[in-house]
């Protein structure tokens, strides 16, 4: 199943790319994501908690970047993950891009997942509903890491 989603975030493009860079600052604007492990640059061990519909759900997943291209600011992750109950996996390549639309930058988040056990059995619609959510709650979040940014310098 592939989502996409489009976010205006009111910030300039070079301080939202260097959120978006940083593999534990993108994990911190992710709703539910808690990084538990570097293992290396590109990889890292995390803990993802969601919910949908009356299920909530937490995994332990692998997030680790396959791509990353200053010139055009856009990145691939590929996520892997299990339930910690054992009720099923998932999987995703997330690509993200940002561009700059005036002081503002537009951020285009593209998952193609694939999903197996109980989150599978809630359909396209409530997973294209919660996954817009998610990404409402996540350029917040990136607005807040980048004022968080501004104000360590």
């Amino acid at each position: 199943m592939e989502i996409t989603n489009t976010a205006r975030i009111e910030a300039p493009l070079d301080q939202v790319w260097d959120v978006l860079r940083d593999i534990p600052r993108t994990a911190r604007c992710l709703p539910g994501t808690t990084i538990s492990e570097k293992i290396d640059e590109e990889t890292y061990k995390a803990s993802v908690t969601m919910k949908v519909g009356p299920v909530t759900l937490t995994y332990r997943a692998t997030v680790r970047r396959t791509s990353l291209d200053e010139s055009t600011h856009a990145a691939v992750l590929d996520v892997e993950a299990a339930d910690t109950k054992g009720r099923g996996n998932a999987a995703a390549t997330v690509r993200t891009s940002a561009v700059a639309d005036g002081a503002a930058t537009v951020l285009t988040v593209t998952a193609d997942a694939r999903i197996s056990g109980v989150l599978a059995q809630f359909g396209g619609g409530m997973i294209q509903s919660v996954a817009g959510r998610q990404l409402a709650q996540f350029a917040a979040n990136v607005r807040a890491e980048v004022e968080r940014g501004r104000s360590a310098t």
